[in-house]
């Protein structure tokens, strides 16, 4: 699914994505967190004050893709780097 008519300001930070939200999950102090999803692609976001945060893109423009197969679990590394000066 690609991300058409979407609001992009700051150029990591999203909202008003036209698309169905499929799950929400609440990470634990360790930012780690768990969700059951059926199989499929699915783009990830991380809830900030500034607005929903992705900073990947895949060849086919989808924000931040994870790919879900069946009866497999998927470790997900989402580095949220905004903030960081190098």
């Amino acid at each position: 699914m690609r991300y058409t008519s979407l609001d992009v300001h700051e150029g990591q930070f999203y909202s008003g994505l036209k698309s169905k939200l499929v799950q929400k999950a609440i990470s634990n102090e360790d930012g780690r967190f768990i969700v059951a999803l059926e199989p499929g692609t699915y783009s990830i976001f991380v809830k900030e004050p500034e607005g929903l945060f992705a900073n990947r893109f895949d060849q086919a423009g989808i924000i931040n893709p994870v790919t879900i197969k069946r009866n497999e679990l998927v470790d997900v590394l989402i580095k949220v780097d905004y903030k960081a000066a190098y």
